[in-house]
């Protein structure tokens, strides 16, 4: 490979990631006022890509969640719920479970929690349904729902052994792909508030704009390497 080639090859990969960079931050941006929403990190990094039987350094955007803790709304809805700390509230999906950190939920008149999708909450274990005309219902920091001093079961909040491997999905909900193996949730419940989303405006204009820089550099390293390239081939 030659030297304008592969500067024209290096410049190519490395508009290729910032562009995907750039992607990712406005996603996190356009999500600011998403409940629980979790944003994702990038940075664009090297690894080797074998070209015409030779390994080439490449540029490629490196991703991973973030899943710091956001800020608690205080809402007083009784069916608001937050985790502060670790943890995902499970939900009943129709091919399997699905798991949130929105809270945003409702009661319905079979006396079933269900999301803004109208998912139902999986339990731990279930005594009781709720009465949604009764007593208001009391849900504890482990996620135990009491009514009427009566306990009607704990929400099943799990935990992961390794968090980066959820996939996310429609609606936003997470999946866990197979060899996941979920644990016991650390985190505690706060009933009537919400999970604001961790995304912070001021830094993501900030790496929003150093990715912008970063792929117009590109940009104007391959225009560069272009016009040597048309030099090149005028001369042969």
């Amino acid at each position: 490979m030659t030297c304008v080639s592969k500067g024209i090859y290096n410049a190519v990969s490395a508009m290729q990631a910032n562009s995907r960079r750039v992607e990712i931050i406005a996603d996190n941006l356009a999500n600011l006022s998403t409940t629980a929403f979790k944003r994702r990190t990038s940075a664009v990094g090297m690894f080797e890509n074998a070209l015409g039987g030779q390994k080439q350094p490449l540029l490629k955007t490196h991703t991973s969640w973030d899943f710091d803790q956001g800020v608690l709304v205080r809402n007083g809805d009784p069916y608001s719920l937050a985790i502060y700390g670790n943890g995902f509230f499970a939900v009943e999906g129709k091919d399997g479970e699905l798991y949130t950190r929105n809270g945003n939920f409702h009661v319905d008149e079979a006396g079933a929690i269900k999301t803004e999708e109208g998912l139902p909450l999986a339990w731990e274990r279930k005594s009781g349904a709720i009465d949604p005309h009764g007593e208001p219902v009391v849900i504890g920091t482990d996620g135990t729902i009491t009514q009427s001093r009566q306990q009607l079961g704990k929400l099943r909040i799990v935990d992961f052994d390794d968090r980066q491997r959820l996939q996310i999905g429609e609606r936003g909900f997470f999946r866990a792909p197979k060899g996941v193996r979920t644990r016991p949730a650390d985190g505690e419940v706060h009933q009537g508030a919400l999970e604001s989303s961790n995304s912070n405006a001021v830094s993501e204009v900030v790496e929003l704009v150093e990715a912008q820089r970063a792929f117009e550099l590109a940009s104007n390293v391959l225009s560069q390497n272009d016009q040597s390239y048309r030099r090149l081939t005028r001369q042969i």
